[in-house]
């Protein structure tokens, strides 16, 4: 499994997933975790490996585990904030943008027999991570929608282990 250029995010048209599909999508999910612990991501969308369904992972953001998640949209709980986001399929890339602080999540989960409908809310960075993966489902891209950043507003920096990590600035 490979990432497909970002020509082929930008504009993808997903479709709904299905409990038939379930098993199948599953797998590809599976896959997709490993990609993107890998590629050292926090989530992924199906339309980012060339499957336009709407699936995205996402790690858990109080552990290391990732979440499988099927059909999510969002709407919004509060006011805007400028972020700064890379992504899986702008490697390198910085972006600013502008977010909803808090959001309002609805969304389906495979309990292993069917497709069960979640609600939930999402604050700060967890909202973030949902509103960036539900665009690419939806054919957006941060490319799309923000300001890429100038190489002079990024820092390197060393890591404890001697990684050089590029660090965009607010």
């Amino acid at each position: 499994m490979e990432l497909v250029t970002e020509d082929e995010v930008e504009n993808a048209v997903c479709s709904e997933v299905t409990n038939e599909e379930v098993d199948e999508l599953n797998n590809l999910a599976s896959e997709m975790i490993e990609l993107c612990k890998l590629k050292e991501g926090i989530g992924m969308a199906a339309p980012q490996i060339g499957v336009n369904k709407k699936l995205i992972i996402k790690r858990n953001m109080r552990g290391e585990n990732y979440e499988v998640i099927f059909n999510p949209s969002f709407y919004r709980d509060g006011g805007k904030t400028k972020t700064v986001e890379g992504c899986l399929s702008y490697m390198g890339q910085y972006y600013y943008l502008k977010r909803f602080k808090r959001i309002g999540l609805i969304y389906y989960f495979w309990n292993g027999e069917e497709l069960v409908k979640t609600t939930k809310k999402a604050v700060g960075m967890e909202a973030f991570i949902w509103q960036h993966e539900i665009d690419h489902i939806n054919g957006k891209t941060i490319a799309m929608k923000g300001e890429l950043i100038d190489e002079d507003k990024i820092t390197i920096r060393t890591d404890k282990e001697g990684n050089k990590i590029r660090i965009p600035t607010l």
